[in-house]
């Protein structure tokens, strides 16, 4: 069977993709024999709790222009940055968001890299329509399809994260604290839909206007894979505190 190293991940919901590229990040890197740990192992390994934290230096997440994806000056730093070691592990895991933006020159520089990339390197292509990259890309790829689960959110969940997108948007840091307070009472059932609401609405700004709604939804993003080791209410309230109040220029 043929083995991929660079795979495109396909679907419409941008936190499904992202948990997916995260899991398959995890099970490339974890060192226990079932990968990847489990959301609720007593003991996850230290590549798996690292990659579920966003801290993992061998996890790069590549940073696209806003409406344009990755551009060619992206992918010429990144034929450099492969060429170096991995940090931590045996290898090096590449996440590439919005592909299909790239245009026809900066998926041809791609391809080198997807053909004769060094074996500890991992590419994984995030993208909401498959076929807006080239065959000769996709024919050097696993394409995987990710099926967003979830229903549309309940009305209340999507006025809690429509509330929470605007207190980062107004820039006032003593109205983010208080509007942290809200979600110290959600339970876990509560605080995924929640997050992931608030990541689509993210992607929506990211889209349009760049920063700071990439920051807002990396760090929403961090937040969501968080749950999936349990992290309490109090904790989540006091991390979207801290999150940067600038207001979008």
């Amino acid at each position: 069977m043929r083995e991929f190293h660079a795979r495109i991940l396909y679907g419409p919901e941008p936190a499904a993709l992202l948990l997916r590229a995260h899991t398959l990040a995890a099970q490339a890197l974890c060192l226990h024999p079932d990968k990847p740990c489990t959301p609720d192992a007593a003991a996850p390994c230290p590549h798996c709790r690292k990659v579920f934290q966003r801290i993992h230096p061998d996890l790069i997440t590549l940073q696209a222009e806003p409406g344009k994806g990755l551009s060619i000056a992206a992918v010429r730093d990144l034929q450099a940055d492969v060429l170096l070691r991995p940090n931590e592990a045996e290898r090096k895991i590449y996440l590439l968001p919005q592909a299909d933006f790239m245009d026809g020159r900066t998926q041809n520089a791609l391809l080198k890299l997807l053909e004769d990339g060094p074996a500890y390197a991992m590419f994984l292509l995030l993208t909401d329509n498959s076929k807006a990259l080239l065959e000769t890309v996709r024919s050097r790829c696993q394409v995987l399809a990710v099926e967003g689960q979830r229903q549309p959110p309940a009305a209340e969940t999507l006025a809690h994260a429509q509330k929470l997108l605007s207190l980062l948007e107004n820039g006032d840091p003593l109205a983010l604290l208080e509007g942290s307070l809200s979600l110290e009472k959600l339970k876990r059932e509560q605080a995924i839909p929640l997050l992931e609401t608030l990541m689509e609405l993210l992607a929506a700004g990211v889209k349009a206007q760049g920063e700071p709604y990439l920051m807002w939804y990396d760090e929403v993003g961090r937040m969501r894979q968080a749950q999936e080791f349990h992290i309490g209410a109090a904790h989540l309230a006091g991390w979207f505190a801290t999150l940067t109040a600038a207001a979008p220029c």
